[in-house]
């Protein structure tokens, strides 16, 4: 990641906090976005994913499906009170292995995910389903919709999971999520907590090569909850949801923390829950009308 001059979410001017074993610690005052920054120069706006997770997503998707099929079914009586129904065009940044698309399907939502990866959006691709290989900060929005969708003014639901604490430039990201949405649409986010306690710990920790949600060399951004908001509103959205949760949450927990068995990680969760408010951070925010 090269040396940043402006913040990724409101392009305000960065401050140098500390540097841990080779990563400049920088905050924006403005919104409190912390970003990392290494001596590597960046390839793109994208911070790439640990390579281990795909293969997870990969090696364990029949579990992978039974639980997102769990999660969804909860998720979507949520959406739609805020809706006013259940969601009928979805655009999903960051799918993974493409898990919601033929659970989606199923229950009449068509389905458009946008991937980064180029051997993710292949592996999807070649299982039909319909997959964009680019990065999102740098699409139209518009050519991402088809005929229903543009009649319907957008799509209804935009999310991505995990996926913004990997964006250099979250102002744009942002800001084709929300023209990728139609009026009154929902948009979705989860992102690692930097106001979690294992977030609170890595910072106390001097010996750490992480700084709170900042864990080189797959995490170099990382959002507090007033850093998500302002980051969200920044792009014009309502926030309607914004919580901190256990990354096992029931409801709004991530599938492959539901299919670890560690009994180890599910106290540190608990513990998180209980004291720093949860790990993940999810915010759930509307485009006006």
């Amino acid at each position: 990641m090269a040396t940043t001059e402006s913040c990724a979410a409101c392009r305000g001017a960065l401050e140098l906090v500390t540097e841990r074993r080779g990563t400049a610690i920088r905050r924006c005052p403005a919104c409190g976005l912390v970003i990392g920054e290494s001596r590597r120069p960046a390839e793109s706006d994208v911070v790439a994913t640990a390579p281990g997770h795909f293969t997870l997503l990969r090696e364990h998707y029949g579990r992978h499906r039974d639980v997102t099929e769990g999660l969804l079914d909860k998720r979507l009586a949520h959406y739609s009170k805020h809706l006013g129904g259940p969601p009928r065009h979805w655009l999903e940044i960051g799918p993974g292995n493409g898990v919601l698309a033929d659970l989606l399907e199923a229950r009449g939502c068509t389905w458009l995910g946008v991937e980064y990866d180029e051997a993710m959006a292949a592996a999807m691709r070649a299982e039909g389903k319909p997959v964009v290989r680019a990065d999102f900060s740098g699409v139209d929005p518009q050519s991402l919709m088809d005929e229903a969708v543009r009649a319907n003014g957008g799509f209804d639901m935009v999310s991505f999971s995990q996926v913004l604490e990997h964006v250099l430039r979250a102002d744009l990201f942002l800001a084709n999520a929300f023209a990728a949405l139609r009026p009154g649409g929902l948009l979705h986010v989860d992102v690692p907590n930097d106001s979690g306690l294992t977030a609170k710990l890595r910072r106390a920790n001097p010996r750490s090569s992480g700084y709170g949600e900042v864990v080189p060399p797959h995490h170099m951004i990382a959002y507090s909850p007033a850093a998500l908001r302002s980051a969200l509103e920044g792009a014009g959205f309502e926030i309607v949801e914004l919580f901190g949760c256990r990354y096992d949450h029931p409801v709004f927990g991530l599938p492959h923390a539901l299919m670890n068995e560690s009994a180890k990680l599910k106290l540190v969760w608990a513990l998180s829950g209980l004291v720093g408010g949860g790990g993940n951070l999810v915010a759930l925010a509307r485009k006006r009308r």
